[in-house]
């Protein structure tokens, strides 16, 4: 069986319907799974160069933000969230029953 050769830790909350329709889509990419360290190969394709240091700029708060700014971000955020929905709303997409 597919499941037992690959040791596939599957949730036991899944029904048996649910896991098997998640085995059927990891079924087609077996070979991308290794059974031990010996079924690890080479990647076929040119090496892939990962930039640890951007010259983007990285903008991170260096600092606790005090409780008076803790309430503005939130307010802040939950007025985009806000802003967003009454977009989608604006489209009658609400209305569709796509968002239920």
């Amino acid at each position: 069986m597919f499941h037992k050769s690959y040791d596939f830790n599957l949730s036991p909350t899944l029904s048996q319907d649910m896991r098997y329709e998640v085995l059927e889509i990891l079924y087609p990419y077996k070979t991308v799974f290794a059974r031990d360290v010996s079924k690890i190969k080479l990647a076929k394709g040119p090496p892939l160069r990962i930039d640890l240091y951007t010259s983007y700029k990285m903008y991170k708060r260096q600092f606790r933000l005090s409780e008076e700014d803790k309430i503005e971000m939130t307010k802040h955020k939950i007025g985009r969230k806000l802003a967003l929905i009454s977009c989608i709303c604006a489209f009658d997409w609400c209305e569709t029953g796509d968002l239920e």
